[in-house]
């Protein structure tokens, strides 16, 4: 097959075009003018069916570092065994991603479904969290917690899930993983537990799920923190061994707080910690 008299049987396949000269329509050079996805779906589709092993890889690479979802699912769809490629391998500089990562990021489910079908590692870290963890802190949708968990999230990820959805505030999830037993007793590096999270945010239904679901009530932080409210312009320094209750005290006594407050000594909170 030709264009306009040149063959199409190398990996990188040239296209001229009168008004604008690229090397390849997947990636354009900063110093070429080349608006995205000026390439027509099916000429892209052309090209990567052509195109060898490691340019489809350098093309992937390169849609996860400019976070182009569908440039990522076109290539897995041709190539699918690409969706297992670790991060290391599909590092461009300093950007070290997978698909996972990337459907996560983009809130895109079917891209999230279609690369787990393909054959991607859902335990695959992209700094430091697995896809489940990314999710929990930022996925708006429990469906993306749904299919990694049973996609087969190891038990170490499941556990933190909780911890990262509470310390994000993204309570839709913390809500739809302790709906599934997800466990509560991760600590961040401070020691601060999901319920930590959830009383110095005040949210009262996550708080009490949390503890419906066995949160231990007493743990204890294991490091200072400073906490800036920006309400009140000021500064906030919890400190080792400080537990929820006393979190839930230095609020002002109104809602949610006063409820919260009320709930933990119901449960048999204690009150400890030093916040100055």
């Amino acid at each position: 097959m030709t264009a306009r008299g040149r063959t199409l049987d190398t990996p990188l396949l040239p296209i001229y075009n009168p008004k604008m000269k690229f090397a390849s329509p997947l990636s354009a050079e900063p110093k070429l003018t080349v608006v995205r996805n000026s390439v027509s779906r099916t000429l892209r589709r052309l090209i990567l069916r052509l195109a060898s092993r490691s340019y489809s890889i350098s093309v992937i690479q390169k849609a996860l570092a400019r976070e182009e979802v569908d440039t990522v699912k076109e290539v897995i769809r041709i190539r699918p065994e690409l969706a297992s490629c670790s991060s290391k391998v599909l590092r461009v500089g300093d950007h070290a991603r997978t698909p996972l990562y990337l459907a996560v990021l983009a809130n895109d489910v079917e891209a999230l479904r279609a690369f787990i079908d393909a054959g991607a590692n859902p335990n695959a870290r992209v700094k430091n969290l697995t896809p489940l963890e990314w999710a929990a802190a930022y996925g708006r949708r429990p469906e993306f917690a749904r299919l990694l968990l049973s996609a087969g999230t190891g038990a170490g990820a499941a556990r933190s899930a909780v911890l990262e959805s509470a310390s994000h505030g993204n309570w839709g999830m913390a809500l739809f993983l302790l709906s599934k037993h997800a466990s509560t007793d991760a600590t961040d590096t401070r020691g601060w537990t999901a319920l930590h999270h959830a009383v110095e945010r005040g949210n009262r239904e996550v708080v009490e799920s949390l503890l419906r679901q066995g949160a231990a009530i007493n743990a204890e932080t294991t490091g200072e923190l400073t906490i800036i409210d920006l309400g009140r312009r000021s500064k906030t320094k919890v400190g080792p061994g400080t537990t929820a209750l006393r979190l839930a005290e230095r609020h002002p006594r109104s809602e949610p707080w006063l409820s919260i407050t009320r709930m933990l000594k119901e449960c048999g909170g204690l009150s400890r910690g030093s916040i100055t």
